[in-house]
């Protein structure tokens, strides 16, 4: 009886010690997962924040370049110096209102200061004050006139006496950085490098926070006290908080980055997403992990339910995981976008402005012409000594103003209406335009002349050369080369031309090509050429083979447009090592152009 009592009480402390053992390998096998679950979530949110930080510095270097651009508009300048000069405020305000600047999708609109006082606004008041100074680009802080605190863009005058700021609409820039709309159980939080405002998402829309006044009042969120950890000691802070939904209270983990570790430089970063059913999941695998210790003494049937049941939620956590590395990867597409987009409005804005210099150059040339050609009236016809120079200077000038005068076309935008175009004439004229960016290296071949006409917009077909050429002239910068442009008039039995090595050999633009009544234009250079892959995706927009900083991705993309525009088609036949070719085809013009 005694033996049979020591081996029950050795059974039952064997059975105990193997219960303990379960629970203990059950509980480090779960905070083992919850750790690894944990920094995967903390590494989704890190590029939630970069994607965020990317779409707040894009739009804030917009507004550094739009506000620097109408300051160094001509009309602006003449404004400031009528204000100096007989203190008029009206045409400097006008000029801040309707600036791009003022008209920015994140402007709350522009005021002028002048020894730290406001005294010009396209606001209803100038009751702004500073709460530091505006001797630096950068966004600064504004008490306005409902003692509100605002954000400002600012920058120096040229004189460097006046400043203006450009007032920052913080609900619309706050929709800038979210990109789409926060899911539910998602927050996002911006607070400005001083710690005075706050940006974030309530009751179903964006609100603004001034941190002094939550901290009087007790009521300040909870992610805002992450963020000013964050920013009182420059580093990166992780917490979870439980936070009241409309379901209910709930977990959330929260990631805070200081403005100082921002791209932006301007804002300071919250992200935090519900993760209470990723630790419920937790919980219960913990649970399961015991149960099927102790099960596993009575059946490996028990065991095998329980395994089953761990694979499943598993496989629900990494479903959860691969939606928010989606969510992240959108929200860096958006930004890669608007950084596109923005340098595409720049060039426009370029654009814009060589039209302005070609038609300031014309007024200056068109004196020095006149008074050579009054000069060469008044000088002996037998004086080579004056003569002679006269002549040059106005041939000189005459060059000149051809030369912009064919910029100035291909600067202006589409004019009123397609007109009959001599395709020999475009095509020497924008092989003129480009003469100075030619490589030395590089010769010309020019075909003859094929008498065609066609239906078009000017600036449009000049557009379509130039960058063709600009292209080729580019392909063969480093090791020279020769560019063939030829033109001709298709039979009426022809259809489109394929490329050397056949049609599969030449990819297209359009869906078929002009035929009959039409003329071809081939531009060919002797360059590298282009892989397969590279020549399938020559018309796609945004796809360049350049470095960063160096193309837009949109020069062949324009040429694809402007071709199905007039009617045509066009393909790209190349290999590497042999060279590129475009193939245009475009119909003719139906009525014979007057002689």
């Amino acid at each position: 009886m005694a033996g049979r009592r020591k081996s029950g009480v050795r059974s039952a402390l064997l059975g105990a010690l193997l219960l303990a053992a379960g629970v203990a390998l059950c509980v480090l096998v779960g905070l083992q997962f919850r750790g690894a679950v944990l920094a995967s979530q903390d590494a989704v949110l890190e590029r939630l924040v970069t994607s965020v930080d990317h779409n707040l510095d894009a739009v804030l270097g917009t507004c550094d370049d739009e506000l620097e651009y109408a300051m160094g508009r001509a009309d602006f300048r003449a404004a400031e110096d009528a204000w100096r000069e007989h203190d008029r405020t009206a045409d400097l305000r006008r000029c801040m209102a309707s600036s791009v600047a003022a008209r920015n999708r994140v402007s709350g609109g522009m005021l002028a200061f002048r020894d730290g006082v406001c005294f010009l606004s396209t606001t209803e008041s100038t009751d702004y004050l500073p709460l530091s100074g505006l001797n630096e680009h950068g966004v600064n802080l504004l008490v306005g006139p409902d003692d509100q605190v605002h954000l400002a863009f600012v920058a120096s005058s040229a004189a460097d006496d006046v400043q203006y700021a450009l007032l920052l609409n913080l609900k619309a820039l706050y929709a800038v950085a979210v990109g789409t709309e926060l899911q539910e159980d998602e927050n996002l939080f911006l607070m400005d490098a001083a710690g005075s405002l706050a940006l974030g998402f309530q009751d179903g829309r964006p609100q603004v926070w001034f941190v002094a006044l939550e901290q009087a009042a007790g009521a300040r969120h909870e992610l805002m006290d992450l963020l000013l950890v964050a920013q009182e000691q420059d580093a990166q802070r992780t917490g979870d908080f439980s936070i009241q939904g409309k379901s209910g209270d709930y977990l959330s983990r929260a990631l805070a980055v200081p403005a100082s570790a921002c791209r932006n430089q301007a804002f300071a970063i919250c992200v935090s997403t519900r993760v209470d059913e990723s630790a419920a999941q937790l919980q219960s695998l913990s649970l399961a992990l015991g149960g099927c210790a102790t099960l596993a003494l009575a059946g490996v049937v028990l065991l095998v339910l329980a395994v089953g049941r761990i694979v499943r939620r598993s496989r629900e956590d990494s479903l959860r995981m691969e939606q928010l590395a989606q969510r992240a990867q959108a929200m860096q597409e958006l930004a890669d976008t608007t950084q596109q987009m923005a340098h595409h409005q720049r060039l426009e804005t370029i654009g814009t402005l060589t039209a302005g210099i070609a038609h300031e150059f014309n007024n200056t040339l068109t004196p020095v012409m006149a008074y050579s050609l009054m000069a060469l009236e008044q000088v002996d016809e037998n004086d080579d000594a004056l003569t002679e120079p006269l002549v040059k200077i106005y041939t000189a000038s005459k060059q000149a103003k051809d030369l912009i005068g064919k910029l100035a076309v291909l600067s202006r935008g589409p004019s009123d209406g397609p007109a009959r175009l001599s395709v020999d004439d475009g095509l020497d004229q924008a092989l003129s335009l480009v003469e100075p960016s030619r490589p030395k290296t590089v010769t010309v071949e020019r075909g003859p002349a094929c008498g065609a006409w066609v239906m078009g917009d000017r600036t449009q077909v000049m557009q379509l050369w130039v960058n063709l050429f600009v292209n080729a002239f580019q392909a063969m910068a480093q090791d020279g080369g020769v560019l063939s442009v030829t033109a001709a008039v298709n039979d009426a039995a022809e259809a489109s031309v394929p490329g050397a090595d056949g049609a599969a050999a030449g990819v297209s633009a359009a869906d078929g090509a002009a035929g009959a009544g039409s003329v071809t234009i081939r531009v060919a250079d002797t360059g590298p050429g282009m892989p397969e892959e590279v020549r399938a995706q020559v018309f796609d927009p945004f796809f360049t083979t350049k470095p960063t900083g160096e193309g837009t991705g949109l020069g062949l993309a324009i040429v694809a447009q402007i071709v199905d525009n007039l009617g045509g088609s066009i393909e790209v036949d190349s290999q590497p090592g042999r060279g590129t070719t475009f193939t245009a085809t475009l119909p003719l013009a139906q009525t014979t152009p007057p002689v």
